[in-house]
């Protein structure tokens, strides 16, 4: 039902050539007409065309991915931005005097091994 409705949305968007594929080669996985979507999530994509928020499914299925993609680079850059800040604090920590395998065997109470 769900795969059926992204396949009559492709049709109607004109894509001819991914209607003939699909009927000829069903499990190929060249184009969208695959994807297994819960009943809601169709609804609420169905929704968003009617509203004239997207055009097709496609649509609405590529701007979920598209958001996505950007909220996992929003995560990266601020993972990154922490880093290169912990990376600067060191820098700008000085250089440490004594021996740090030791200071660190210390604070965590970690027995010294045999090289």
């Amino acid at each position: 039902m769900i795969a059926r409705a992204i396949w009559l949305a492709t049709c109607r968007a004109g894509n001819a050539v991914a209607c003939l594929m699909d009927a000829l080669f069903p499990y190929s996985g060249s184009h969208m007409g695959r994807i297994d979507l819960p009943d809601d999530v169709v609804n609420l994509a169905e929704k968003q065309v009617a509203a004239g928020r997207a055009q097709s499914l496609e649509e609405v299925v590529r701007a979920g991915i598209e958001a996505l993609e950007l909220r996992d680079q929003q995560r990266y850059d601020a993972k990154l931005s922490e880093l290169r800040a912990a990376i600067d604090e060191g820098d700008d920590s000085g250089t440490f005097e004594g021996d740090p395998f030791a200071e660190v065997r210390a604070r965590h109470a970690l027995p010294r091994t045999s090289p």
